[in-house]
């Protein structure tokens, strides 16, 4: 639905834009949301630290345009969500070099009550408690539906419209350059 609607890209520079807060999102903000529920100093119920071992603790990236990297994700990311709208992509650095410092990246805010399964266990209690089933469960998926179904834009405003699906293929460049960037 979001595809569709408030979402969908009318132009090469939206692409860019949605490149660059998934980018935030993943990089940024997960990596912090991570340490908000589990801080450095935090300790297991038998006093270990919990950041120990195998587990080592996420590390935030901020991102600068002149890290390659972080270039290359959004620029990659960017062209392929264009080419899935059927807008026409750029590849020159300098374009998003010189776009990038206009698109506003929100604050991040930790949000609380936000429930990570530390054992495997635990990610198991979460899976039966979101999925259960039962008369109240139907109704608030069909009251979802409803909701969805609502918010889709009219079909006279989707006249012409194509997404092209991508699927992936190990042996093109632009998605091993997005997998490598990642």
């Amino acid at each position: 639905q979001d595809g569709l609607g408030p979402s969908r890209p009318l132009t090469f520079e939206d692409c860019v834009t949605w490149a660059r807060l998934r980018f935030e999102e993943l990089f940024n903000n997960v990596p912090r949301q991570l340490l908000h529920n589990f801080p450095l100093d935090q300790v297991t119920s038998s006093g270990q630290p919990f950041w120990s071992g195998a587990k080592k603790p996420p590390t935030p990236l901020t991102f600068t345009a002149e890290d390659p990297e972080h270039l290359n994700f959004v620029k990659t990311a960017a062209n392929m969500r264009a080419k899935m709208y059927g807008i026409k992509g750029r590849q020159d650095d300098s374009f998003f070099v010189q776009f990038l410092p206009s698109v506003m990246v929100p604050d991040f805010a930790p949000r609380e009550g936000v429930k990570i399964a530390v054992k495997d266990s635990e990610e198991e209690e979460q899976k039966q408690q979101g999925g259960g089933g039962g008369v109240s469960n139907l109704e608030d998926l069909d009251s979802q539906c409803q909701q969805i179904v609502g918010d889709l834009p009219s079909p006279s405003s989707l006249a012409g419209f194509r997404l092209e699906a991508i699927d992936f293929d190990k042996d093109d460049d632009e998605h091993m350059a997005l997998v490598m960037a990642a």
